[in-house]
């Protein structure tokens, strides 16, 4: 090192183009903005295929969505790894794609296969067909007040749908907060008047908001599921719920 510093302070000429090189690469660095990431972009291997069943369990969703995935899917060209989850309400397959094989093509086929089931119960959404991208995250903005929860909640969606909207924001997202819920409530005096409990209103809501599962039927085409969509989700939905029939 010493040794460097003594060349430079003999040889000026050389110390002064050496500045002259930092300080340009400085300038065009600056005029052409260099991207900075904390994580370097890569192209997603993986395809998803994603299912929404709502009112149906695990099991059912394994046995009428999953496993009829599994079997168109598993042999496509330059599939090395598939992956199944089943949980309530919807099933998700992951197919992990191999390097050397060519992702639209292989995204092609998936939607083929899946085009060409038709034994997924009646009740069940399209399926979603997507590439697993990588998210980078941007930057984290904190919300705090003397807000209720409701208040809070509101001001935190219209920033995220403002920050949204700014150019170059691809996607937001709003965490921390807990999802909407229907509460009911019947006054006493009301109850007294038709002479019921509040437990009534309780199990006329438990036995007719509800999605319940009749079994199956075999055909030649497959296994046919039987089951009531009785579940309420607005308040409309819980606005028709009998309490007492005379």
């Amino acid at each position: 090192m010493h040794r460097l510093i003594d060349w430079f302070t003999r040889n000026g000429v050389a110390a002064n183009i050496l500045m002259v090189a930092i300080v340009g690469a400085g300038i065009y660095s600056g005029l052409n903005k260099i991207v900075l990431q904390e994580f370097p972009d890569y192209p997603s291997r993986t395809i998803s295929v994603d299912v929404q069943y709502r009112g149906s369990t695990p099991t059912e969703i394994e046995e009428s969505i999953v496993l009829r995935l599994e079997e168109n899917l598993f042999d496509i060209e330059g599939v090395e790894e598939i992956d199944a989850r089943a949980s309530s309400n919807s099933g998700i397959v992951s197919l992990t794609i191999s390097d050397n094989y060519d992702m639209n093509r292989a995204l092609d086929e998936v939607k083929n296969r899946v085009d060409t089931i038709r034994t997924f119960p009646i009740e069940a959404e399209r399926p979603r067909i997507t590439l697993r991208n990588f998210e980078e995250r941007v930057i984290t903005v904190v919300i705090a007040g003397d807000l209720s929860e409701g208040d809070m909640k509101g001001l935190g969606e219209n920033i995220r749908d403002e920050i949204g909207s700014l150019e170059g924001i691809s996607l937001t997202t709003l965490k921390a907060v807990r999802p909407y819920e229907i509460a009911i409530e019947v006054p006493e005096a009301t109850l007294r008047e038709y002479g019921i409990s509040f437990d009534t209103v309780v199990r006329a809501v438990r036995n007719h908001s509800v999605d319940l599962s009749a079994g199956s039927i075999k055909t030649d085409g497959g296994n046919i599921l039987l089951r009531t969509s009785q579940q309420a989700y607005t308040q409309a939905d819980f606005d028709e719920i009998p309490v007492v029939v005379t």
